[in-house]
């Protein structure tokens, strides 16, 4: 089967929409357990595939339902993101986190804590 550009561009114009409604959704004033991590994928960008940093954040709510709160993508990981990252999720709705499960990556506790959306928060 074979579609013409405008087919593909109107395709693709509708899936942008959903994702960008998707992405600035409010979000529960609590999710008592987060993990962040960030993982390295191939995505094809000017006919050549390189790696690119794709950051996820799966916050669990009071209900125990799993949620990924977003997904951001970037040519490498940095403390300096995740900051950004925590920033985005307190303007979204966020107010309390009681845990965040993070891998070891220099800088990122300090981030978190820099915009810490409760005052005590646990990392492992």
């Amino acid at each position: 089967m074979k579609l013409s550009e405008e087919t593909l561009s109107n395709m693709t114009k509708s899936v942008s929409e959903e994702v960008e409604k998707w992405q600035n959704r409010k979000l529960e004033k609590c999710y008592p357990f987060v993990y962040v991590d960030c993982l390295y994928c191939s995505v094809r960008e000017d006919l050549r595939s390189i790696k690119k940093a794709i950051y996820v954040v799966l916050g669990i709510d009071t209900s125990g339902i799993k949620d990924i709160l977003g997904i951001w993508i970037e040519t490498t990981e940095t403390a300096s993101k995740w900051c950004e990252i925590f920033e985005e999720l307190k303007s979204r709705g966020v107010e309390d986190i009681f845990f965040v499960s993070m891998d070891g990556l220099t800088g990122l506790p300090e981030a978190v804590a820099l915009v810490a959306i409760e005052k005590k928060l646990d990392y492992y």
